[in-house]
């Protein structure tokens, strides 16, 4: 890895920031992402980004496209360990880093993982205190600024829920969550619906932990100047409406009782 931070960018006119990767989500193979790229549209050494779960067709498409830009591509974040697979299988050279949503919230789950690949992300789901605790943090990384997601799944959520109730169909969906009034984002696209948090991520006390690389996602922040944010955001530490998550919560919540029925 060049730089110990990795942005997504939330548009295709992304200006180079000092000390950062750029990761790039892969158009095809990707859920809930508004800014996605063709493998043309990479430069050389790039990062990849694949959160959606692949079928058949979508294993023998992504074989092709890494086959044929082995000079294109440096690392891939994936979420499907079919791509782990993929990558071995055929011996490409890429860098692999397992970017499950909620899957590694252990460190001897990252251990397990790192047999098999060079990086692992943690997850957003476990408690500061917890990480800290952590004896060895290399080839560990983490989000420190996205919108948080909770759910991914395969189905059409938003369109066939619009068709049952008669409304206009549209990719997203703001739904309020009734135990907590908390606002929940239904993002879908071919490959599925990703639910994600409206509220913006900031896990930057986890830079004190020095862990080996961090996750900064622009994908639903609209700004232009990413060196001014980067310094402000990470450098000056500056304050922002946003969310801590589960870093000082417990991500299991307890719901009441429904009432008894006669």
């Amino acid at each position: 890895m060049r730089s110990k931070y990795f942005v997504i960018p939330n548009n295709k006119k992304y200006k180079k920031v000092s000390e950062v990767n750029f990761l790039f989500p892969l158009k095809g193979f990707n859920v809930g992402k508004p800014c996605l790229f063709t493998v043309d549209e990479l430069p050389i050494d790039s990062y990849i980004y694949i959160n959606r779960l692949l079928d058949e067709e979508g294993v023998t498409k992504l074989d092709s496209i890494l086959d044929n830009n082995k000079d294109k591509i440096k690392g891939i974040f994936f979420e499907d360990l079919g791509v782990l697979e993929l990558i071995k299988e055929k011996k490409y050279p890429f860098e692999t880093i397992y970017y499950p949503s909620h899957a590694l919230c252990s460190e001897a789950t990252c251990q397990r993982f790192l047999k098999e690949c060079n990086y692992v992300v943690l997850s957003s789901d476990i408690k500061y205190e917890d990480i800290a605790k952590f004896h060895d943090l290399s080839h560990i990384g983490s989000v420190i600024f996205t919108k948080l997601p909770f759910m991914y799944s395969r189905r059409s959520l938003v369109s066939n829920y619009q068709k049952v109730h008669d409304l206009d169909i549209t990719s997203k969906l703001v739904v309020s969550n009734k135990s907590s009034q908390d606002k929940l984002v239904f993002d879908e696209n071919e490959y599925g619906t990703l639910v994600y948090d409206s509220t913006f991520y900031d896990g930057r006390e986890l830079l004190d932990l020095n862990m080996s690389f961090y996750i900064i996602d622009f994908s639903y922040l609209d700004i232009v100047d990413y060196e001014e944010w980067f310094n402000n955001y990470i450098l000056k530490r500056e304050s922002i409406d946003g969310t801590t998550g589960f870093l000082h919560r417990e991500m299991i919540v307890k719901l009441p009782p429904k009432e008894a029925k006669r």
